[in-house]
């Protein structure tokens, strides 16, 4: 499916893990429907210099979006709906089946990745920051996906901003959403 070596995988593990991140991107997703990995790859791209135009982050959604649709979105609907009480079934039995779905889950994201990061666009030389770089692209997702983003989406935004660039104050962060 892909013939990425794993860099973005291992970016995301490592972004998603920091305080703030992971739900910042889930709320994102379930307010939007926005793809929790397009999010990061947007911020994968910025932090390797890439710049993401229009057009690679639309070949991007496009080459993910049925492979989402088709096997991911329903594993996860899966895992959510065995989160409550089946009568019948113990609680162990369907947390342990749970688990299950979530480690599948997770493969069908780490080839979605895999997919994405095959498609990243070489870096050009310029001088825009990974960060400005990453909130610029994560504006043009959000129009492509129809969001104009509000306080709230800021706040999300700002928070999977500060997961990968840690270096990066909290008023440089916001400057650069506002900006």
């Amino acid at each position: 499916m892909s013939t990425a070596d794993g860099r973005f995988w291992t970016f995301s593990l490592e972004v998603y893990g920091r305080p703030g991140v992971a739900p910042a991107c889930l709320a994102l997703q379930d307010r939007h429907g926005l793809d929790v990995n397009l999010l990061l790859f947007c911020c994968w791209a910025a932090s390797q210099g890439v710049r993401l135009d229009q057009r690679a982050i639309a070949g991007a959604e496009a080459a993910v979006a049925g492979w989402r649709n088709q096997v991911v979105k329903p594993l996860r609907s899966l895992r959510r709906r065995l989160k409550r009480e089946i009568a019948g079934f113990p609680d162990a039995d369907l947390a342990a089946l749970r688990e299950r779905v979530l480690a599948v889950e997770l493969e069908g994201e780490r080839l979605a990745q895999g997919r994405l990061e095959s498609l990243l666009p070489s870096a050009e030389a310029g001088s825009e920051t990974g960060l400005v770089l990453a909130v610029r692209a994560l504006r043009l997702y959000f129009r492509l996906e129809g969001v104009d983003p509000d306080d709230v989406d800021d706040r999300d935004c700002q928070a999977l901003l500060a997961g990968t660039f840690p270096e990066a104050s909290q008023a440089a962060i916001s400057a650069a959403l506002s900006g």
